[in-house]
């Protein structure tokens, strides 16, 4: 903990749609931002790393506007703070900087509150506000989780993963947001593209509790959105492509893009890294790779009125 700080506060990234898994599952992965919080007389927001340089640093943060969020469902005062944010996860590539953020502030408010607000309460407000339960059950909670809502509530549960699986990560140079994303998606899709993908969805599932990691070159594929948003970064379908034929265990577009993410196991993915970088240079593709595990640890709190 910076010594500077009364607390730090850490996000995982997360990847949501997993492979076929539609607006319904996400994964932590082992890429954080960190945030240093302390009492000022006036509040303070500084950033370094991914988006220091077109984030707001005023009112309108996304993490500050969470923390009053949290701030008044726990029914207490918004403090005043100076919150340095240390972001390594890159933004609008599909990797939940935005459920990250969210997440943080609301991480902050509730550690003011003395945990008055329970997981149910942050699931519900952070979705609320961040639009994407499969992104933020798992910043929360880390590991692989499924997210359905009723008409009342969100249900979350956990879907126990082997270990062993590494994910390769596509980041391009350009950003895509989601709302630009979402809008190319159809209001209606054919029967049997739900039915493709429900199949799909199912053997995911057993792939990742099984570790049987060969069938997730089938249960990634979709029929639901990937094609849809290719059309806005046509590297998208071409890095799936690129990917799966260099030894992946399945690729797919990270929740709404441009980010593609390749499973492999962990004694392959160095090798699958170096074909696809190999390749992408023969074919003058930008962009970059990271090798990240997933997180089986979600966001936490050091430091002050914490239990870490």
């Amino acid at each position: 903990m910076n010594r500077s700080s009364d607390f730090v506060v850490s996000v995982p990234a997360t990847t949501a749609n997993l492979g076929s898994s539609f607006d319904s599952i996400g994964m932590a992965l082992d890429l954080w931002n960190t945030l240093d919080v302390s009492a000022s007389t006036e509040n303070v927001i500084t950033i370094d790393g991914e988006g220091s340089e077109i984030l707001p640093k005023d009112s309108s943060n996304l993490v500050y506007k969470s923390l009053v969020a949290g701030c008044d469902k726990a029914g207490i005062k918004t403090p005043v703070l100076s919150i340095h944010s240390h972001n390594n996860i890159p933004l609008t590539r599909g990797l939940g900087s935005s459920a990250a953020a969210v997440v943080a502030g609301l991480l902050i408010a509730n550690n003011y509150a003395n945990h008055a607000l329970n997981f149910d309460d942050l699931l519900d407000l952070a979705s609320q506000i961040e639009g994407h339960p499969d992104n933020v059950a798992p910043a929360l909670l880390g590991g692989v989780r499924l997210v359905i809502k009723t008409e009342d509530r969100y249900i979350e549960r956990g879907i126990s993963m082997k270990d062993g699986l590494r994910c390769l990560i596509y980041i391009p140079n350009e950003m895509l947001a989601t709302s630009e994303s979402r809008s190319v998606l159809p209001e209606e899709v054919p029967f049997e593209n739900a039915v493709f993908n429900l199949s799909r969805t199912a053997l995911t599932i057993r792939s990742l509790v099984t570790g049987e990691w060969q069938d997730l070159i089938i249960s990634t594929q979709d029929n639901l959105h990937q094609d849809y948003r290719s059309q806005l970064s046509p590297n998208m379908r071409l890095m799936i492509n690129l990917m799966n034929s260099n030894g992946a265990n399945g690729s797919f577009i990270s929740g709404a893009g441009p980010s593609v993410i390749g499973f492999a196991p962990s004694d392959q993915v160095l090798e699958l890294k170096n074909r696809v970088e190999n390749q992408m240079q023969k074919e003058k593709i930008d962009g970059r790779l990271l090798m990240v595990s997933p997180s089986l640890k979600g966001a936490h709190i050091i430091g002050e009125n914490s239990d870490s």
